[in-house]
């Protein structure tokens, strides 16, 4: 290969895995096997986080509306009323960035730790480089919920998760609030984010998958009893 073809590769390697994990994933996750890439998807995950955290926060109101009417919260309880109460754009954009740099390093850690249970080859730089690239999916979703959002001015049509295929089951159910806590291109980038991990780690797909999903539904089911058990109860006693 000769200095002209390097140098091509270098500048625009990090794009390719980035935008081919959704096209080509398993040649993107041998790349990233040998070179690890974060600065890309760091700049389009900023971006991305920037620009659909402008174009939502005049709509904050519907959706803080919309998440409490689905927990039975009355129009007339203290909760509407607090939740007019918006941080500012400089606050809450980096702190969506950090949130998701946040769960890049978790699940990556959580991966690594139990890659090692099955004797997996790669380290926490290849499995972060996974869960960044992978991201994709993630912001996919983001940008067609912010388009809904502002489209229709209704946050019940921006919804992306797995309980649009639920409608009959009970807004109070657990079923119903797991499923709307999965999020349909989170699930699909976790689905191939598991691929990823069992090519830089070199385990089998099934290891990669229970490595992936354990940690991250067990997250997800203590989230959701808490709020159901807990949260979402003690509001509806205090209207």
């Amino acid at each position: 290969m000769n200095e002209v073809n390097k140098e091509v590769i270098g500048k625009y390697g990090a794009v390719k895995k980035f935008f081919g994990v959704i096209f080509e994933p398993a040649k993107s996750f041998e790349e990233i096997k040998d070179k690890p890439t974060f600065l890309f998807p760091f700049i389009i995950m900023s971006i991305v986080v920037g620009v659909t955290t402008y174009a939502m926060m005049p709509y904050m109101d519907i959706i803080s509306a919309y998440s409490l009417e689905l927990m039975g919260v009355t129009p007339d309880h203290p909760a509407f009323q607090q939740q007019n109460v918006q941080q500012p754009l400089f606050i809450t954009i980096p702190l969506g960035i950090l949130s998701v740099i946040l769960g890049w390093v978790v699940m990556a850690g959580l991966c690594r730790l139990l890659s090692m249970i099955f004797v997996g080859e790669g380290n926490f730089k290849k499995d972060l480089s996974v869960f960044a690239n992978t991201y994709v999916f993630s912001l996919i979703g983001s940008i067609i919920s912010a388009v809904l959002l502002v489209a229709t001015g209704s946050a019940a049509k921006m919804n992306v998760s797995l309980s649009l295929f639920t409608p009959f089951l009970e807004k109070t159910s657990f079923t119903f609030w797991l499923l709307n806590s999965i999020n349909i291109f989170t699930l699909w980038g976790l689905i191939i984010a598991a691929l990823g991990i069992s090519i830089v780690e070199n385990i089998k797909k099934v290891k990669a998958y229970l490595i992936v999903f354990t940690p991250w539904l067990l997250g997800k089911i203590i989230v959701v009893a808490f709020n159901v058990l807990l949260v979402i109860p003690q509001l509806q006693r205090m209207g």
